[in-house]
């Protein structure tokens, strides 16, 4: 689900997780406090402090689409933060950043692709005597795309909740003691 901000002014005093690397800033995965933000004819300026260090960063962007790109709210990680590790908040952030479009897709398209061309030029170049170019042939590469789309979409959602589990099973572990398998 992307995540946007209607006015600059929305972002003060909240805390977000940062999500993409820009030379002399905090890092990815990191939690800031925003400490104010003005919006002029420059851009867009923000002040935050990493909540960890306390350090005071400014960063400024040219509209408030790229300071979302940037930025994303997320409470879980907000809440449990002291709890979890730096690379574990980065993986999470990346796979629950993927959608439809941006993960599933071009990797169904990639593997369509593949397994049409290696039906047309292929399998008759060769395998000649299995090579099937009427309904049944076209009856088999349907099927398996339609496996492979599939496939894409629960290894998608699998790997969600792997990255979700291991979120959780951390944040149990260190301040409950229990142990989530």
């Amino acid at each position: 689900m992307a995540f946007m901000l209607y006015s600059v002014s929305d972002a003060v005093d909240n805390k977000f997780i940062i999500t993409k690397s820009i030379s002399h800033q905090a890092k990815p995965g990191t939690l800031i406090h925003v400490m104010d933000a003005t919006n002029d004819a420059r851009g867009i300026s923000l002040d935050y402090r990493v909540t960890e260090t306390n350090q005071d960063f400014t960063v400024t962007f040219h509209n408030l689409k790229q300071l979302c790109k940037w930025i994303q709210p997320d409470s879980f990680i907000a809440r449990h933060y002291d709890s979890l590790e730096h690379k574990d908040i980065v993986h999470y952030m990346k796979v629950n950043s993927h959608g439809f479009f941006s993960f599933c897709l071009p990797l169904i398209l990639l593997f369509l692709a593949i397994i049409w061309c290696a039906y047309f030029f292929l399998v008759p170049m060769f395998l000649p005597d299995f090579y099937l170019p009427n309904l049944v042939g076209i009856i088999v590469g349907g099927a398996l795309s339609v496996v492979v789309i599939a496939l894409i979409c629960i290894m998608n959602k699998v790997q969600k909740s792997n990255a979700k589990m291991k979120i959780w099973s951390s944040v149990a572990d260190s301040k409950w003691g229990i142990k989530i398998t």
